[in-house]
C-alpha cells in the first residue's frame, strides 16, 4: 500500500513527464487530487490535452513513457472514439492512476473539482470554465421528469418480473438500476456529480438514509420486497423535488402502487 507522500512524488513525477511530450497542449488533474486528496484512497487522475490531430499517437507514447518509469502490475487501455483515451494503471503498491488523452477541440469540463496545472497557450483553463460555466445553466425540468417517468416503469417492471420469479441476484441488479434513476434525478436537482456515486454523502441525512432502505440486507423473501417498495418511494420522493408535472408523476405513482400490492407486497 502507497503512502501518502508516495502519491505525491507519483503526481510530481507523472506530471513532469508528460509535459515534455511534443503536441501536449494542457494537463488536467481531476477529482480530489486537484484540491490536495481527499484522504489516503484516493488515486490519481489526470487529463491529458493534446493537438487535435496528435491525440492517438500522444496517448500511445504517454502509455508506453508511464510503463517505462514505474513498477506497474497492471494496465488498461480503452478508446471512447477519435480523440478520446483512457489508461488506467495499478501501481506495484496499488496507487492507480487514471491519465485520460483528449484534443483540446472535445475538451469538456465534466467534473466540477479539476486543476489546470500545465496550460501551453492559456487555451486549456478558458475552454474548462467555459464549457463548465454552459453546464450549470439552469436544467429543462419538465424535459428531465418527462423522460425519466417515460422510462422509470421498464426498470420497475423487470425488479419485479426477478422478485416473483424468484431470481434474487437479477433482482438485486434491477434494484441497481432503479437506484439509477433516482441518483440521476439528484444530481440534476443539486447539482452533484452522481456517476458512481461521487458526490452521494453530500446529500442531506433524510436522502441518505432513503436511499439505505433501497437495499436489501438479506434474501429473504420479504426484506425484498420491502427493498422494491423502498426503491419507488425513493424515486417519486425524488422526482417530485423538481416541482412540475405533480399530476402525471401522481398518476404513475398511484398505479405503480397498485402494481406492487398485486405483485409484491
Amino acid at each position: 500500500m502507497y503512502t501518502e507522500s508516495e502519491r505525491q512524488n507519483t503526481l510530481d513525477k507523472v506530471c513532469s513527464l508528460i509535459i515534455e511530450i511534443p503536441y501536449v497542449e494542457g494537463l488536467i488533474v481531476v477529482g480530489s487530487g486537484a484540491n490536495g486528496f481527499k484522504d489516503v484512497w484516493s488515486d490519481i487522475d489526470l487529463c491529458v490535452v493534446c493537438n487535435d490531430n496528435e491525440t492517438k499517437s500522444t496517448w500511445e507514447k504517454l502509455t508506453a513513457i508511464v510503463l517505462g518509469n514505474f513498477k506497474i502490475q497492471r494496465h488498461q487501455l480503452n478508446e471512447y472514439g477519435d480523440s478520446n483515451y483512457l489508461t488506467i494503471f495499478l501501481l506495484e503498491n496499488w496507487l492507480q492512476i487514471d491519465m485520460g488523452v483528449i484534443s483540446l477541440e472535445n475538451l469538456v469540463a465534466k467534473r466540477k473539482l479539476w486543476n489546470v496545472v500545465y496550460d501551453k497557450t492559456g487555451l486549456v483553463k478558458k475552454k474548462m470554465e467555459g464549457t463548465w460555466n454552459a453546464q450549470k445553466k439552469s436544467i429543462d425540468k419538465e424535459t428531465v421528469v418527462k423522460d425519466s417517468l417515460d422510462s422509470v416503469w421498464y426498470y420497475l417492471q423487470n425488479a419485479v418480473n426477478s422478485f416473483n420469479r424468484g431470481r434474487q441476484l437479477r433482482l438485486y441488479h434491477e434494484l441497481s438500476e432503479l437506484r439509477e434513476r433516482s441518483s440521476s434525478l439528484l444530481g440534476d436537482m443539486y447539482e452533484l456529480d452522481m456517476k458512481h456515486f461521487r458526490d452521494v454523502d453530500s446529500l442531506n441525512s433524510k436522502i441518505l438514509t432513503s436511499i439505505k432502505e433501497t437495499y436489501p440486507t438479506s434474501f429473504d423473501r420479504k426484506e425484498l420486497a420491502r427493498a422494491v417498495v423502498g426503491s419507488c418511494s425513493l424515486y417519486f420522493s425524488t422526482i417530485k423535488l423538481f416541482g412540475v408535472m405533480i399530476h402525471e408523476i401522481e398518476e404513475l405513482e398511484s398505479s405503480v402502487k397498485k402494481y406492487l400490492s398485486e405483485t409484491v407486497c
